[in-house]
C-alpha cells in the first residue's frame, strides 16, 4: 500500500484514490463495498449512522436525516434528528473517522476541496484532518485541479476561460488564469439554486407527471414510493447522458405488485429546461467577461457538469460561434496522485489553499498576455451582453438581463393638461 492517498471533497460525497500498479489511481472503498461515501447522517437508532445508510431514509424519514451540512462547518449551529442534537464539525467528524479507517496506514494526504468554501471553513478542515494523525500534502480548490487535468490530458490551457462544476449544493463557475508556468483561481462565482439535487427533483417531477398520466397516481405522495423513485434517480443522469431510455419501477404501500414506466430523454430535456436557461445564462455572462471573441476551447467543464440534461446543447445553440467543449474525465485523481507524489519526494513545495495557484509540468504553450484581463482580487464591471436567444425565458431574469428605462416625472405644466376623470352620470 502506497504512503499517500489522494482524498476528493464535495458537499455530496468523499471520494479517495491510491496508486496501484502502473501508476494508475486505485478507488479506495469507503463504505462497505462502494467507492463513495455520502456525506449524510441519520439519527433515528442509537449511533449515528452515515453514507448510504442514510440515504436510505432521506425520503421517508425527512425529519431524521440530515445532508448538506458542508457549508455549515466551523458555525456554531446544530440540527435535532429525533432525540439527539450534533454540530456540523462533529458530523464531518465521523465521516473523516470511517475514511481514516479504510486508508489504513496510509498517513500522508492531498486534499481537494470545493471553491465556495470559506477560509475559515478549510483552516478547519485542515485542523481536524491533522487531529486525525494525518499529514497534509496540501489542499487545492477542486475546480483548480480539474483546469490542470484538462491541461496535461485533454486541452491545454491557453488564455483566460471559464470552468463549471457542480455539486447538490449549486453549480460553479471558474475563472482561470494560465501563466507561464502557473494556474491561478481567479474569480469563483456559486449558484446555489442550481445544484445536482435541483436537476434530480425536475426528474423525480417528470417520472410522477408520466405516472399521473399513465397510471392515475403521483409516487410522491407515498413516502415508500418516493423514497423508491429518490434511490432510483441516484443514475439517472449517467443514463441520460448515455442516450438511454430509463425505467422506474415504484410499489406504494397499498400494492403487491410494482407500477413500472418509460422516462424519454427529451421528457427529461424538457423539464429541466428552465434550469437549462438560467445556468447557461449565467455561465456565458461570466464567459463573455473573460473571453469576449468566445474563442475555441473557452467552455469547459467537469464529467458531473456533462451530465446535466441539455445544458451543454443549450449553451452552444445560445452563442453563434463554435465553441469545443472540454469536458474533463476521471483523469484528475491520477494527475493528483502524481503531485501527491513529487511533494511526498520533495520535489514540490506543499500546496497553501490561500495561494489558489498550482503549477504546471511544462510550459510548452504561447500565453497571451492581451486575454488577462481579469486580475486577482478584483472586481470586474458588467458589459453590454447580448446574443441571439433562440427560446423564451420562462423564470424571472436577473437584474444584470433586464435593464427597464425608469420613467420620468411629469412636469405640473403638463399634469394640468391632463383630462380629469369623467364622474359616472347619477340616476336621477
Amino acid at each position: 500500500m502506497t504512503r499517500f492517498a489522494f482524498l476528493d471533497i464535495t458537499a455530496d460525497r468523499f471520494r479517495a484514490w491510491q496508486r496501484g500498479p502502473a501508476s494508475l489511481p486505485i478507488p479506495i472503498k469507503l463504505d462497505h463495498d462502494r467507492d463513495t461515501l455520502p456525506l449524510a447522517i441519520r439519527g433515528d437508532q442509537r449511533k449515528w449512522q452515515i453514507g448510504h445508510a442514510a440515504l436510505q431514509i432521506s425520503r421517508q424519514c425527512p425529519h431524521l436525516f440530515w445532508a448538506g451540512f458542508l457549508n455549515g462547518l466551523n458555525e456554531p449551529k446544530t440540527m435535532t434528528l429525533g432525540r439527539h442534537r450534533i454540530a456540523p464539525d462533529e458530523a464531518i467528524q465521523l465521516h473523516l473517522q470511517q475514511i481514516k479507517e479504510c486508508l489504513g496506514s496510509c498517513r500522508q494526504l492531498l486534499m481537494a476541496v470545493p471553491a465556495y468554501l470559506q477560509p475559515s471553513q478549510v483552516d478547519r478542515l485542515e485542523q481536524m484532518a491533522r487531529d486525525l494523525g494525518w499529514d497534509l500534502l496540501g489542499i487545492i480548490p477542486r475546480g483548480l485541479l480539474i483546469a490542470q487535468a484538462i491541461h496535461e490530458e485533454e486541452q491545454p490551457w491557453k488564455e483566460l476561460g471559464v470552468l463549471a462544476d457542480v455539486d447538490d449544493a449549486g453549480l460553479s463557475l471558474h475563472v482561470i488564469r494560465p501563466s507561464m508556468h502557473d494556474l491561478h483561481l481567479v474569480q469563483e462565482r456559486h449558484l446555489p439554486l442550481l445544484g445536482r439535487l435541483r436537476w434530480l427533483d425536475c426528474l423525480i417531477d417528470a417520472a410522477a407527471t408520466a405516472s399521473i398520466h399513465l397510471h392515475r397516481r403521483d409516487p410522491r405522495s407515498d413516502p415508500h414510493s418516493d423514497q423508491e423513485i429518490f434511490d432510483q434517480a441516484q443514475g439517472w443522469l449517467r443514463q441520460l447522458q448515455q442516450g438511454k431510455e430509463i425505467t422506474i419501477r415504484f410499489t406504494p404501500t397499498h400494492r403487491t405488485l410494482p407500477y413500472e414506466l418509460t422516462l424519454r430523454r427529451a421528457q427529461a430535456e424538457n423539464m429541466c429546461l428552465s434550469l437549462c436557461q438560467r445556468a447557461a445564462m449565467e455561465w456565458l455572462h461570466l464567459l463573455k467577461q473573460v473571453d469576449p471573441k468566445l474563442t475555441h476551447g473557452s467552455l469547459r467543464c467537469s464529467k458531473d457538469v456533462a451530465e446535466l440534461p441539455g445544458l451543454l446543447s443549450f449553451v452552444q445553440s445560445l452563442v453563434k460561434a463554435r465553441l469545443d467543449v472540454c469536458i474533463a474525465e476521471d483523469s484528475y485523481p491520477a494527475m493528483a496522485l502524481r503531485l501527491a507524489d513529487s511533494i511526498s519526494r520533495k520535489e514540490r513545495h506543499r500546496i497553501a489553499y490561500a495561494t489558489k495557484c498550482i503549477s504546471l509540468p511544462d510550459a510548452e504553450f504561447i500565453f497571451d498576455a492581451r486575454t488577462t484581463g481579469l486580475k486577482k482580487n478584483t472586481t470586474v464591471s458588467e458589459p453590454e451582453f447580448t446574443f441571439d436567444a433562440p427560446h423564451t425565458l420562462p423564470f424571472p431574469q436577473e437584474p444584470w438581463l433586464i435593464k427597464k428605462p425608469m420613467a420620468e416625472p411629469l412636469p405640473d405644466s403638463d399634469l394640468r393638461q391632463l383630462p380629469k376623470r369623467q364622474r359616472p352620470a347619477q340616476d336621477e
